[in-house]
């Protein structure tokens, strides 16, 4: 995931989110306002961290899913599952509908193979939602990151070239975001 800046996020950062989430309770309470503070800190109590899980193509492979599964249970996260596929957006003329076909076809094989991780994630009482996202796998993680604010982990397959001597199963990428 080239330039992307993958580390920690600092304790800082949680305390300036926290703060922010405090102030805004403090100016409904100011304003009179008890019942609309106490839902901003009710919000902010409830709002889970987010983990985002990155399948190969449309599916997730049962190491990943299992991973995935006992960190977001572990941490009490919520699961944010993606499946990616990179299709141009500016297409050749004449080949719009061949590349809306793809995308359709991309989409319900990615919902087929969502189902099976979304009947794990309830029975171990993780939060799962499922995306479908068409570009290339860095920007899309720029994009949820803008628009999940508790994104913090990204989990992704293994490396299928990397085989180890053993048999045993490569190592879970995990990757922890910066708080920008």
């Amino acid at each position: 995931m080239k330039n992307f800046i993958l580390k920690r996020k600092s304790a800082a950062a949680r305390v300036n989110e926290k703060m922010e989430q405090y102030q805004e309770a403090v100016t409904y309470a100011e304003a009179n306002m008890p019942e609309e503070a106490r839902l901003v800190l009710e919000r902010a109590e409830k709002e889970p961290s987010i983990i985002l899980v990155l399948g190969r193509d449309h599916d997730f492979s049962k190491c990943l899913k299992d991973y995935a599964i006992g960190l977001a249970g572990r941490l009490r996260y919520e699961i944010v599952a993606v499946s990616t596929r990179y299709i141009p957006a500016d297409p050749e003329p004449g080949i719009t509908s061949y590349r809306d076909k793809l995308r359709q076809d991309f989409s319900e094989l990615s919902e087929k193979a969502a189902s099976p991780f979304r009947e794990q994630c309830e029975e171990a009482g993780v939060s799962f939602r499922h995306l479908v996202k068409f570009g290339d796998a860095t920007d899309i993680i720029r994009e949820l990151h803008q628009e999940f604010k508790r994104l913090e982990y990204v989990v992704t397959e293994p490396d299928e070239s990397v085989e180890r001597a053993d048999g045993v199963t490569p190592a879970i990428p995990v990757f922890s975001l910066a708080f920008a």
